[in-house]
Parts: C-alpha cells; structure tokens; sequence
C-alpha cells in the first residue's frame, strides 16, 4: 500500500499512515510519502510505536518512508 501525504501538514501525513498501517494488516508494508523532516519523524514515530522495521530515502519532493511488515498484535 502507498500513501501519499505530500503537502500536508503535521498531524495529517501521520494519521494518514497510521490508518494505511491499520488497513494493511500485519503481514503487509506500508509506502508515505511526505514533504517534510517533521512529517517524516512523526510517521517513523508511529511506525516505531507499532514495532514496525522502518527506514526513509530522500527523494526530490520530500522522502520516501518504507514500513514492513510485522508479526505482532501492538495497537495505537
């Protein structure tokens, strides 16, 4: 799944991921894109509270945050 959050302002690509994490389920990852270093932080947050593996490239418009897959049951 991919979201793009891109030009929107903190706290909406994180609510925005946070359900795109939810829909996919555990054994599914997650693709945000965000325009800024805030949006990004906070989407690595929310991965990071739901014991997703993470990690971001910067891309031309902002980065690109990937979000694996995992085998828990955590919930926000």
């Amino acid at each position: 799944m991919r979201v793009d959050a891109r030009g929107y302002s903190c706290p909406e690509p994180m609510l925005m991921a946070t359900d795109a994490i939810r829909d996919a389920g555990d054994s599914a990852g997650v693709v945000v894109d965000v325009s800024d270093g805030a949006a990004r932080d906070s989407v690595l947050r929310v991965a990071q509270k739901l014991g997703r593996p993470s990690s971001f490239k910067e891309t031309e418009d902002g980065f690109e945050i990937t979000i694996g897959p995992t085998g828990g049951n955590r919930t926000l």
